[in-house]
């Protein structure tokens, strides 16, 4: 018979979060997991299968608990800037790793079943962008663009935050970003 978990395994995803954000899938060792997570080997492999499960298990968690969220502003520039600004304030949340922990997925040759997750994480923030820029106001100028074309620039300023967050703990230059590409856009 199993003993039953003395951890609560949501609090281990989110310590693995911030591991993994930190580290990364391939700096991540098991005995840098074990103690940083705080749990034994057996209870890792238990719950969550091996390293890899661990980490898509808290790319998932990462990207739920940052989704884009309900459309509520009435405006194209509203819409955009909200979410710009929930970009950067996700990505300069952790002190000690900067950046947004699926941006920096992307970026590592992890494993194949994180492209899902990352995928499906811009995805969503995509369409968010795309619903919003349809349903507001824009000039005259940005209406005659393919609202598609713009979330998918917008996207590309995502993930610049992203990397100016990692370099940087200024926030005038990420500022000035948001600003220019609600002009863009709206």
């Amino acid at each position: 018979m199993a003993r039953p978990k003395t951890f609560d395994p949501n609090a281990v995803l989110d310590r693995a979060i911030a591991l993994f954000q930190q580290h990364g899938y391939h700096g991540s060792s098991l005995s840098l997991m074990v103690k940083h997570l705080g749990i034994n080997r057996a209870s890792l492999y238990d719950t969550f299968g091996d390293k890899e499960g661990l980490y898509i298990q808290a790319l998932e968690r990462y990207a739920a608990q940052n989704a884009a969220p309900e459309m509520d502003a009435s405006k194209a520039k509203d819409v955009v800037s909200a979410g710009l600004e929930a970009t950067l304030d996700r990505c300069m949340a952790n002190k000690k790793a900067r950046g947004c922990l699926i941006l920096k997925a992307a970026a590592e040759d992890g494993p194949d079943a994180a492209k899902d997750v990352i995928k499906k994480f811009v995805q969503g923030w995509e369409r968010w962008f795309k619903k919003g820029l349809d349903s507001g106001k824009r000039s005259a100028r940005a209406a005659k663009r393919n609202s598609k074309d713009d979330a998918r620039y917008l996207m590309g300023q995502v993930h610049a935050l992203h990397g100016m967050s990692v370099l940087s703990t200024d926030k005038k230059a990420p500022a000035a970003l948001i600003e220019q590409a609600v002009a863009v856009v709206s």
